[in-house]
């Protein structure tokens, strides 16, 4: 049965055509795929983007009602990987693999360009430039240079954390949900998320609740004009607890 497969998955025992079940999308594989055994950093990571993709394949694939189930396969095959690399939730996983991203660097000098990577209103903005005048686009002949693909790699990955990153500070905010500052130090390791965080409401009833404002000031390379506590005056449109 169902279980036996699981306790299987979890002792690292599958057929040696799971890959191709995960591949074809198959909604229990989806969910034995966050029970194996994790051997190392990179396997992690390569498990986390196969849910990903799928969950994005499958609207390309089916229709609504078994795409939304591939979803909810995805989304329990998550929580399940989350769990077998030692983090709480799938959220707390996501954060963790989108804070080693952020350690990529982010300019590239080419040929007299100069390309880097911004932050404008919690969006990454590709910054293109010239002898120190800015353009508006970007060369075509200049995406074939490995070292900007491999930027523009990254602002694509930035656009998707941008979005991610809101649904789940919404979600947070929706459930009242509480974090430690030991997850705050890793939420502020990632510049969007920082950004994002100094727009929340912040339960500040107690003494953890206090340091979030501390935390954001001593990261001041995310050079925002006002501190938590002004924005939190500012802002009504979301409640988190820290």
């Amino acid at each position: 049965g169902r279980s036996v497969k699981r306790l299987d998955a979890a002792l690292g025992r599958v057929e040696k055509s799971f890959d191709s079940y995960v591949h074809r999308l198959s909604q229990e594989h989806l969910r034995l795929l966050g029970l194996l055994p994790i051997t190392d950093a990179n396997q992690l990571r390569e498990r986390f983007d196969v849910l990903k993709r799928a969950a994005k394949d499958a609207a390309k694939k089916f229709g609504n009602e078994r795409t939304q189930n591939v979803r909810d396969a995805v989304a329990c095959g998550l929580e399940n990987l989350a769990r077998s690399g030692g983090y709480a939730d799938a959220t707390e996983l996501e954060w963790a693999l989108e804070a080693r991203l952020n350690q990529n660097d982010l300019k590239v000098d080419y040929d007299g360009y100069e390309l880097d990577i911004q932050l404008h209103c919690f969006q990454p903005v590709l910054g293109i430039r010239k002898g120190g005048k800015a353009l508006k686009a970007l060369p075509p002949a200049l995406k074939k240079v490995p070292d900007v693909a491999i930027l523009l790699g990254h602002f694509q990955a930035f656009k998707q954390q941008s979005a991610r990153f809101r649904s789940a500070l919404e979600q947070s905010s929706v459930t009242g949900r509480n974090f430690a500052c030991t997850r705050v130090r890793t939420m502020l390791e990632l510049p969007l998320l920082a950004s994002m965080l100094g727009t929340l409401v912040c339960d500040r009833r107690s003494r953890r609740a206090r340091s979030v404002d501390d935390q954001i000031r001593r990261h001041a390379k995310f050079s925002r004009s006002a501190s938590a506590s002004t924005c939190c005056k500012r802002s009504l449109a979301h409640r988190t607890r820290v």
